[in-house]
């Protein structure tokens, strides 16, 4: 349904303790949020639209703040439908800000919808890896491996946020004590779950030469390779081959290290190998 998301935000903020009796003040009724809404004005008004605008406008008269966080985003209709609405509540001042997340492709188209401009100016903040001591000592806390043990698990995930939860995910079902671990069957299993929930959308989405690239990468050494071999294997020219690569940097595919084509994905070199083998 288009107004999905209005509609979670709206049942969120009525669940928030101290909030319902602010909206009792209004001209709002609630029954059973979500199935049904009822407005004492017209019929015409009774939409999650006129509902959260009377909800922000309260808020923010009684100086409360609204910080809505979206994971994942995508350029879906809802999504932009509920983008229109942030973006009207900003032209009103309301006290209600937005933090959302995704992988680059999905945030740019997303941010190039020609009414969704604010999107544009908005700042931005590309996250780092994950700290791999901090990764050892969560593994290590939470399964009680040894700290040999925790840190060459938190080395298979690079930081990689993604990574570090399809591990932990492995290590619980399968390799529960220290003893059980078998980094031949360990490594194969987060391969295939990282292929299937992130590997094979970027794969998919790349541009022939963005996988010439990534292949002449995957058959360089563990240090990565340089210009000039990618130059020489993909044949590009040496003036394109830095756009191609802050595109890559963008995407979260290769380190922004100077002079070197570095992978930042755990085990992506083996994936890209894997689409050539066939």
């Amino acid at each position: 349904v288009e107004d999905d998301m209005l509609r979670s935000l709206g049942g969120k903020l009525s669940a928030i303790p101290g909030c319902r009796s602010l909206f009792d003040e209004t001209e709002i009724s609630f029954s059973v949020f979500g199935a049904g809404i009822k407005l004492t004005r017209s019929e015409k008004e009774a939409d999650m639209e006129a509902v959260l605008d009377i909800m922000l406008s309260k808020l923010t008269k009684k100086r409360k703040r609204v910080l809505i966080t979206i994971d994942d985003v995508a350029s879906t209709k809802e999504m932009r439908i509920f983008s229109h609405f942030f973006q009207s509540c900003l032209m009103k001042d309301y006290n209600v800000y937005l933090i959302m997340n995704g992988v680059f492709d999905n945030i740019e188209n997303l941010q190039n919808e020609k009414t969704l401009t604010f999107l544009q100016r908005a700042r931005k903040i590309p996250l780092k890896a994950l700290n791999k001591t901090a990764v050892a000592q969560m593994y290590a806390r939470i399964f009680d491996f040894s700290d040999a043990a925790a840190r060459k698990m938190a080395a298979l995930t690079e930081g990689y946020p993604y990574a570090v939860q399809a591990l932990g995910y492995i290590l619980w079902k399968y390799h529960k004590n220290e003893s059980d671990i078998d980094e031949n069957k360990v490594i194969p299993r987060l391969d295939l779950i990282l292929a299937d929930g992130v590997y094979d959308k970027l794969w998919l989405d790349m541009s022939e030469v963005d996988r010439e690239i990534c292949h002449a990468i995957s058959i360089g050494d563990s240090k990565g390779s340089n210009v000039s071999s990618i130059i020489e294997y993909s044949g590009i020219s040496k003036s394109l081959v830095s756009n191609y690569k802050k595109r890559l940097v963008k995407k979260g595919i290769v380190e922004d290290v100077r002079g070197k084509f570095i992978f930042s994905l755990p085990g992506f070199a083996r994936y890209v190998s894997e689409q050539y083998s066939f």
